[in-house]
């Protein structure tokens, strides 16, 4: 059995990540991550926990780098949701793979590598929607990314409504959508189908994006997953001690 959880990465979930992951008991936990974000995100985890300041300023986006400008825009405003929440944006990876050792479960790292991933995110866009993302990222400096209750506001939208967000990206902005989520998603369903032939349980977090996605291509292949959606995971409780992934209202 396959249980694909749709996480946010701008949220605290390591509380309700831990009580899933010890109540289920999964043989393997797989979460959307590959080694270079892993590595990178246990790094960002260690400095804070020393109290090196890991936060992005607009002034570090213009140094030279060889990620695409457009991707670490994106990135800052995670950095900017998730820093409202008190949280590293990811985290909840960081948490799903603690979880994962505190019960003895194998961890499986099933995204697809974030160099091919930003490869394809530069050469996805066309030049009249690299102009359209370009300018709204430019009124998001202007507003999103200084006033918090703005901040707020659209993280409780995100919270309250994640599909209408992901459905009005991928209308505005289709190259984005394909690189960012729907190539990925392939990949992550081909490494799923990989662990299914091994394993009877398995446990997947994922960003809630993706999982309608993976969750029909693993239909197509002849596998049934159970899936938690993000509005679902953060507002009913969560099982403990049981094999079921039903929720019962707080």
């Amino acid at each position: 059995m396959i249980t694909i959880v749709g996480t946010g990465h701008i949220f605290d979930l390591s509380s309700r990540i831990y009580r899933l992951v010890q109540g289920l008991g999964p043989e393997v936990v797989a979460v959307e991550l590959d080694k270079k974000r892993h590595r990178i995100l246990e790094t960002e985890r260690r400095n804070r926990e020393r109290g090196i300041s890991t936060e992005v300023s607009l002034r570090m986006l213009f140094r030279p780098s060889p990620v695409p400008f457009r991707y670490r825009l994106l990135a800052y405003f995670q950095r900017k949701f998730a820093a409202a929440n008190n949280v590293l944006p990811g985290e909840e990876m960081l948490s799903a793979i603690d979880a994962a050792r505190s019960i003895g479960a194998k961890i499986a790292l099933i995204d697809r590598d974030i160099n091919k991933t930003l490869r394809s995110f530069n050469n996805a866009m066309s030049l009249f929607e690299k102009l359209k993302f370009y300018s709204a990222l430019i009124t998001g400096l202007s507003g999103l990314g200084i006033r918090k209750e703005t901040i707020g506001g659209q993280i409780e939208r995100i919270e309250k409504d994640y599909d209408s967000v992901i459905l009005e990206i991928g209308e505005q902005f289709p190259g984005l959508k394909r690189a960012l989520i729907d190539e990925r998603d392939r990949h992550m369903t081909l490494a799923l189908m990989d662990l299914n032939r091994t394993f009877e349980s398995i446990l997947a977090f994922v960003g809630d994006a993706h999982v309608e996605g993976i969750k029909r291509l693993l239909e197509k292949n002849g596998i049934q997953p159970e899936t938690i959606h993000l509005h679902s995971f953060m507002h009913h409780t969560v099982p403990q001690g049981t094999n079921s992934v039903n929720f019962s209202i707080d």
